[in-house]
């Protein structure tokens, strides 16, 4: 019976991260922009991470081309848009022969086609890895710049620095993790531990002992007990080994344990990487996760 509770409630927590992306990316794209001729009109990104934060800043008019990798949806919240972009597959020679005025790349993208693509004179801004909140403003008000995007942005920051407000305001909080692929963690020292911590909640991996990565088997899960479980959607389309683990009998009789209020929740592989505004958007339905524990651990 507390399984099935457990359903519903993820099964809610699916509806609300929809209804929540509408209203939280529909406010930002109805910010009227002026028009600025000295605004980039054809950009391109060749990093995942930065093709989600030009989809959220810039109508797709001005966008010539985007990483192949921004279609799949399981890990791209704009694969929709995406679908009705030109791809491409970061290459140096397909981005000139684009002719952009505007290039997007992200910390880690290949070091040679940077290098190239800059010595043929196209304008390129490299965007590094949000590795906390602090990180991800930073990261979206240096691209809302070269995008001359500014009005977009404030948005998107004033939800950021709200969470900074809220951070320390707790009194009780849950102990939740967040478990990927393989048994891995995101400890202090990355952006999903920022999020827990912003949400009201103590992350398992930090009180482990784990860094910004780690990894926990389920036996630490299961001893350790936390409130909260958040597991990524596995890819439909691509089952893995890795995933197998999300299946496993032990995880289900979390459920039934000596905590019965605990819960399981999944939320959008795309909500797990890449600091943008897409993170902020799965990870808001935390608040309702957290009054949830704490109302029916008062009721028991």
């Amino acid at each position: 019976m507390v399984f099935l509770n457990s359903c519903l409630f993820t099964e809610k927590i699916k509806n609300t991260i929809i209804f929540v992306g509408l209203v939280f990316f529909s406010s930002i794209t109805t910010v009227s922009a002026e028009t600025n001729p000295n605004k980039p009109k054809r950009i391109v990104s060749i990093n995942l991470c930065t093709d989600q934060l030009l989809m959220a800043l810039v109508e797709t008019e001005r966008i010539i081309s985007v990483s192949h990798l921004s279609r799949d949806p399981s890990i791209s919240s704009f694969s929709g848009s995406a679908n009705t972009l030109h791809i491409n597959y970061g290459t140096a020679e397909e981005i000139y022969h684009l002719k952009p005025d505007l290039v997007l790349a992200g910390e880690y993208s290949k070091k040679n086609v940077v290098g190239v693509i800059k010595e043929l004179g196209l304008n390129i801004v490299t965007v590094e890895v949000a590795n906390s909140l602090k990180a991800m403003r930073s990261n979206l008000l240096k691209v809302a710049a070269v995008l001359g995007e500014e009005a977009k942005a404030k948005i998107l920051v004033s939800k950021i620095d709200n969470l900074f407000l809220s951070k320390n305001t707790y009194a009780e909080k849950p102990v939740a993790i967040v478990w990927r692929a393989r048994g891995l963690t995101d400890g202090r020292g990355s952006l999903v531990h920022d999020l827990l911590q912003a949400h009201g909640f103590r992350n398992l991996s930090e009180i482990l002992g784990r860094g910004a990565v780690g990894n926990i088997n389920l036996e630490q899960i299961i001893i350790a007990r936390p409130e909260l479980v958040i597991i990524p959607d596995p890819k439909q389309d691509y089952p893995s080994l890795s995933q197998l683990l999300f299946k496993h009998p032990a995880l289900r009789s979390l459920d039934r344990g000596t905590k019965p209020w605990l819960r399981i929740i999944k939320i959008p592989e795309w909500g797990l990487i890449c600091g943008g505004p897409q993170v902020l958007k799965a990870f808001e339905v935390l608040a309702s996760a957290r009054l949830d524990l704490l109302n029916n651990k008062q009721t028991r």
